[in-house]
């Protein structure tokens, strides 16, 4: 039996991620606010090294890249903040930020690790040897595995010249021979560098200006995790303070570096690691980053996100009003349920889980007709894509595909083009490599099959487990989206109701192509659309300048609306549209798409 390409599982996957809490996830991502240090309330706070105003994480991380990558000037940011505040999602988020710009990608050479890995390194040395010499290594085995393929030929061979002028050809012979295992390449490395008694400061800034010398757009990016582990090796604090403040010296002291450091610790830590020296606290406490545990507005937004997939994704099925109802019925309080985003987001998706195993063991429906419409989309556009093999006129043939069988199917939608181009679409799921395939279409010439088309529907919204499926999918198919030897290429398409701006650029980024279908609760009355008009008056709406708290509960209830925001709703009167409302409320596009569905229906006014 093919394998489900992912309903029930992927959404569970999803909310066991949420519970992990662990690093970057991309699904419940929301901005958080920034503000100048020493502004009142409770806020993260930080500044722009570039002067450039900003107003949110994005923003500043944004403009930090274009400090280094565009401006080519060196950044330097420590990252200060508690537990489950957020911190490695930060570096995370500042690395997936790079990984969909694709004139940041193709010349970024990226390395992250954690305090404690370079501390837990054998040997005697100090500081300052361990530092440069873990970085340097990791450096080079980012530049040279086998399976980054992000990097591109040219600046492979610039990193094996610089080693071959420091360690010599043969040396680097036998490194290469190690690129497919990390732990034998670096303490090859390793061994190689430390026979050369040689300065590793100057080794590691000598490596940046030859790769500058040789690609001018190069940009190193170095993310460093739990700083904080500098406090159980009380010996190495001084020299770490002395080492951090000489390298920032040496990236600003004249030359341009095209050099990024992020330092992440614990709040208290990095304080107290920084104000112990006023060398390095004059040179940074402008550029600190400080995260606060969690904002309460922050937490909404998150509930909401996941009650907005929920819903998405089992709104229609059996019981689903029941379980709806439980879940915006959760309620957790600060202080008492958590104190950070994390203890937030472990509560609230522990609960979740429960509900999900209870009410929905399985999908009720088929979701058949979300996925006939997904086939239609996926031939109209491969008609398209394809118009210059198949030509203007197509001639649709109704007889029986010859070849019984091909792919599971009899019958395939058939269309003769021009020049021996044939069209085959199927018109169920279609079963390859023990995948199955939602939407599939192929371009035949001359009885022979050149190209192919791909589609994946969702009705409901995107989640990672659904793009990282498909993508490796369309690898086990040989999925070919660069056309060869005269021939068209391969095309794939994601169908869905939602998809994140970042998940929307890693599709592009592998020629993955989106397209936005809302989500289909009924059949429809019949092949016409039906267009039910909003009553002609507004006797059945409510205003929402006037109504009470119980009313707008019952009449938004769906809306994703949170009990808590029925309050600041009233207590925030009047507006003049809905655009007003969603401006002073923060809802999010979901939840002002529902609220002008509302509108549209006239169940709402504002008057």
């Amino acid at each position: 039996m093919a394998e489900d390409a992912g309903k029930k599982n992927n959404i569970r996957d999803f909310l066991e991620r949420v519970n992990n809490g662990i690093r970057f996830i991309e699904d419940i991502w929301i901005e958080r606010d920034v503000k100048q240090r020493g502004s009142e309330g409770k806020f993260n706070e930080a500044s722009s090294l570039s002067g450039r105003p900003i107003s949110n994480i994005t923003e500043l991380l944004t403009d930090d890249l274009k400090h280094s990558f565009d401006d080519g000037s060196f950044t330097f940011r420590f990252v200060a903040a508690g537990t489950g505040s957020g911190k490695t999602t930060l570096l995370d988020y500042l690395r997936e930020l790079i990984e969909v710009e694709p004139k940041y990608k193709r010349c970024a050479i990226v390395v992250q690790f954690p305090f404690n890995e370079l501390l837990s390194e054998s040997g005697n040395e100090s500081f300052g040897v361990k530092f440069y010499a873990y970085t340097l290594t990791l450096t080079f085995w980012e530049l040279m595995r086998n399976d980054n393929t992000s990097v591109s030929t040219d600046i492979k061979g610039i990193a094996e010249q610089f080693l071959c002028k420091i360690i010599g050809t043969e040396k680097v012979a036998q490194l290469k021979s190690k690129t497919d295992f990390e732990m034998g390449f670096i303490e090859q490395l390793n061994e190689y560098i430390s026979e050369k008694k040689t300065n590793l400061k100057k080794l590691f800034f000598s490596c940046i200006k030859y790769f500058l010398q040789a690609h001018s757009q190069v940009t190193f990016v170095y993310l460093m995790d739990e700083l904080d582990a500098l406090q159980s090796h009380q010996i190495y604090l001084q020299d770490a303070r002395a080492i951090i403040r000489d390298l920032i010296n040496e990236a600003l002291g004249g030359v341009k570096f095209r050099l990024m450091i992020y330092m992440v610790g614990i709040s208290d830590d990095v304080e107290t690691f920084i104000k112990a020296d006023h060398a390095l606290y004059s040179r940074v406490f402008n550029s600190v980053i400080n995260l606060v545990a969690y904002r309460r507005e922050e937490c909404e937004k998150i509930k909401s996100k996941i009650e907005e997939r929920i819903e998405g994704a089992y709104s229609g099925c059996k019981d689903f009003d029941k379980a709806w109802q439980e879940i915006t019925n959760i309620e957790l309080e600060p202080g008492h349920d958590y104190n950070n985003l994390r203890e937030f987001c472990k509560k609230l998706s522990g609960r979740v889980i429960e509900i999900h195993e209870r009410y929905f063991n399985s999908f009720d429906k088929s979701f058949n007709k979300f996925e006939e419409k997904a086939r239609q989309l996926i031939e109209i556009e491969a008609i398209k894509k394809w118009s210059g093999y198949l030509g203007d006129s197509l001639t649709k043939e109704t007889s029986t595909e010859q070849r019984s069988g091909h792919l599971g199917h009899t019958n395939w939608k058939r269309y003769k083009g021009k020049s021996g181009f044939v069209l085959l679409v199927a018109t169920s799921t279609t079963i390859i490599k023990n995948h199955a395939v939602d939407c599939y279409t192929e371009l035949w010439h001359n009885g022979h099959e050149v190209a192919k088309a791909y589609g994946e529907a969702k009705n409901y919204s995107l989640t990672k487990e659904h793009i990282d499926t498909f993508q490796q999918w369309l690898t086990d198919f040989n999925y070919d989206s660069i056309s060869t030897n005269g021939n068209p290429s391969d095309i794939a398409f994601i169908i869905s109701p939602s998809c994140t701006a970042l998940q929307q650029r890693k599709l592009k980024i592998k020629n993955i192509e989106f397209i936005k279908v809302e989500k289909i609760l009924e059949p429809p009355l019949s092949e016409v659309e039906i267009v039910v008009p909003p009553p002609s008056g507004k006797e059945k709406s409510v205003d929402m300048n006037k109504a009470d708290k119980s009313l707008l509960i019952n009449l938004l209830k769906g809306t994703g609306i949170h009990k808590p925001t029925y309050d600041k709703i009233i207590n925030n009167r009047p507006y003049n549209n809905l655009e007003d409302l969603a401006t002073k409320m923060k809802f999010s596009q979901c939840v002002k798409d529902k609220l002008q569905n509302k509108l549209n229906s006239g169940e709402i006014c504002f008057d």
